[in-house]
């Protein structure tokens, strides 16, 4: 499979960087912040093949060459990062051990509140039921994400003088400790995965800004050097076609979302979606 993202829409200006628009008096505008980031990788590719072709010898442009180069090769490798990462398996066997402490808990204070014959230990499963059960209910109609914060609730509450008092009493603190371990084993695994989804993320919201910086300062330099030199008046001619072409694609693609969001009511407007989206 070729490279993927799991960000495809283009960035807006308040998101990510003010837009680059190009307006000089040999190259055309272009607005590069309107391109997704493949569009922008191949923009910025084509762009390099066309300056290497003319740059022999110009320090200036080898330096913003290499820049975009680099740049380009640390966006390719945020859209190799998988869009499924391999934390599935192993939270859901997390989650059904947190799930199963809790209700080995509650099982037990259920025994003891029906059988044990001393009131005063069936007083104190009571209280922990009463305290635990209107919590637990929830559970299993919950994602695991929500999941946890109702976990988290039933902890606190059994980390209170007056639940430590009840728990010491009939002596349950193993399976206390249990829910509280099993529940931090899912939270640090849940935590690995929101840090390896944001790596991709990291990367495109670093090199989007300065590939765009580096292809701006390129093409003023060009621009501002065509009548100085006819190699450069080549390079402005060839950039111009490609600029053309990556514009005809925004527009077209802005089309399409406008056409879009009139056959189907309800939707918000293109320049809301695409402000939510990221790149």
């Amino acid at each position: 499979m070729g490279t993927q993202f799991p960000f495809i829409a283009p960035v807006r200006s308040n998101l990510l960087f003010k837009p680059q628009t190009i307006m000089n008096k040999h190259i055309k505008k272009i607005a590069l912040s309107r391109l997704t980031t493949l569009e922008l990788i191949a923009f910025a590719g084509r762009i390099c093949k066309i300056v290497s072709a003319h740059s022999q010898g110009i320090e200036y442009l080898n330096d913003r060459l290499e820049q975009i180069k680099n740049s380009i090769a640390r966006l390719e490798s945020a859209g190799q990062y998988p869009r499924k990462l391999p934390f599935t398996k192993e939270l859901t066997q997390k989650n059904t051990a947190r799930c199963i402490a809790l209700r080995n808990l509650l099982a037990f204070l259920t025994a003891m509140a029906r059988m044990d014959q001393r009131p005063v230990a069936q007083n104190c499963a009571l209280f922990l039921l009463k305290n635990i059960k209107p919590r637990e209910k929830r559970i299993d109609r919950i994602g695991q994400a929500k999941r946890s914060g109702a976990i988290i609730t039933i902890m606190n509450f059994l980390a209170t003088p007056q639940a430590q008092e009840h728990i010491s009493h009939l002596q349950i603190q193993d399976l206390v400790a249990e829910l509280a371990n099993t529940q931090q084993q899912f939270e640090e695994t849940y935590q690995q995965k929101i840090i390896a989804l944001s790596i991709p993320r990291n990367i495109v919201r670093k090199e989007r800004p300065e590939t765009a910086y580096a292809i701006d300062h390129m093409l003023i330099y060009i621009d501002g050097s065509v009548q100085e030199c006819p190699d450069f008046a080549v390079m402005a001619f060839e950039i111009n076609e490609l600029i053309t072409q990556a514009m005809a694609k925004v527009r077209s693609r802005i089309t399409r979302r406008k056409h879009k969001s009139i056959e189907l009511p309800g939707i918000h407007s293109i320049a809301n979606v695409t402000s939510r989206s990221i790149v």
